[in-house]
């Protein structure tokens, strides 16, 4: 009899654990932990009771063949199973639905994740991406442009040195030409003082002569006439030196001044060409990177804005799926 009573007292001691377990003191479903660990408590609970209700036939079953038992304490041990195997058959359906309620909360939160990924905002980012690997693009091409303007000015810079040059020698060809005209110069002034000489010899040849015609005989007129041709000789020669000194020095000269009015054009040439192809490089220099200052600030707010839209999706999106697995923000 004591067996029986500490049976039915152990089951019923069962049945009120299981079900404070269940609904807790308040008689309602718990909400404090999330549905995982409520449906590993109902796995553990479900075996506990197996375990109890293989203990509990093996009592019954000794219980009925013992002969000092009682059918009305064999009856209500028999109730008092069947009520507990109804309570494992409850506890099994709602293990269940647990299951299967969670199974839809994650295929929901799978098809939030997939919604995340395939938002409206993803492809404006990778608009973005594609933007700024078409800017980088023009940045190279920008950067190839540049190496060019720098061999460009490489080109100019040797003009520069070319008309320097040129301008040198410009220098040395004047100072050449004015060497010329002082040469010329000292020429002239020796072939005058030589011919002066000479007509004032002539002169007083012609002097003695006529002296001479008055004075001497014959043969002494004859030799002051020799005398007076080679005189005369002598001062033609010199006017034929002079004429082709005259001539050679126009000749130089000319040359000279030829040779220097080319090399002034050339140089007032280089020096225009490489004025207009420097102001050329540096306006289409200035007005490229104006250009992309401008589209790099544009593409540097869009991917701001984007970003500010991906980030405050992201928390929304937390925040759904927090209150979806039952905790809150």
């Amino acid at each position: 009899m004591a067996s029986k009573k500490k049976l039915i007292k152990k089951i019923g001691g069962l049945q009120t654990d299981t079900l404070n377990e269940l609904t807790g003191e308040t008689g309602q479903p718990t909400q404090a932990a999330p549905q995982e660990d409520t449906v590993q408590a109902l796995e553990q609970e479900n075996q506990r009771l197996q375990q109890i209700r293989q203990e509990l036939e093996a009592e019954l079953a000794q219980a009925q063949t013992s002969p000092a038992v009682d059918t009305v304490e064999t009856d209500k041990l028999r109730l008092e199973l069947e009520q507990l195997q109804t309570e494992k058959a409850r506890l099994d359906l709602s293990m269940t639905e647990l299951e299967d309620e969670l199974k839809e909360q994650m295929e929901k939160n799978r098809q939030l994740e997939t919604k995340a990924n395939n938002t409206p905002n993803q492809d404006r980012t990778q608009q973005l991406q594609s933007e700024i690997q078409r800017l980088e693009i023009e940045l190279t091409a920008e950067r190839n442009r540049n190496t060019a303007a720098e061999n460009d000015k490489k080109e100019l810079e040797a003009k520069v040195e070319a008309q320097k040059d040129a301008a040198e020698k410009i220098s040395a060809l004047e100072q050449e030409l004015t060497t010329s005209k002082e040469t010329q110069a000292k020429a002239q002034n020796d072939f005058e003082a030589q011919l002066a000489a000479l007509q004032t010899e002539k002169d007083s040849l012609a002097t003695t002569l006529q002296e001479l015609k008055e004075n001497q005989g014959v043969e002494d007129v004859e030799k002051l006439k020799e005398d007076l041709l080679a005189t005369k000789q002598q001062v033609n020669d010199l006017v034929e030196q002079n004429k082709n000194l005259v001539e050679e020095n126009a000749r130089s000269q000319k040359d000279i001044g030829e040779v220097l009015l080319s090399a002034k054009r050339e140089a007032n040439k280089i020096v225009e060409d490489a004025k207009i192809e420097a102001n050329h490089l540096i306006n289409t220099a200035q007005l490229e990177f104006l250009n992309i200052g401008n589209r790099a600030k544009v593409i540097s707010n869009q991917v701001e804005e984007s970003r500010a839209e991906v980030l405050a999706i992201y928390d929304e999106l937390q925040d759904r799926l927090k209150r979806l697995s039952g905790f809150d923000a």
